[in-house]
């Protein structure tokens, strides 16, 4: 999956920016450095939406 950086978001840390997903049930959060490069990864399985 090839993501767009230039939808990032501003993040509380400065120097970083983040990215948040949905995908089948579980929200993903990638926060990256000025660089570019993923720092932190989160995921959370929220189940299936009704």
């Amino acid at each position: 999956m090839k993501i767009d950086l230039s939808q990032l978001e501003p993040t509380i840390d400065a120097g970083t920016h983040g990215l948040t997903f949905w995908h089948d049930g579980t929200k993903v959060r990638f926060t990256y450095d000025a660089e570019e490069n993923v720092t932190k990864t989160i995921r959370v399985n929220l189940g299936k939406q009704l």
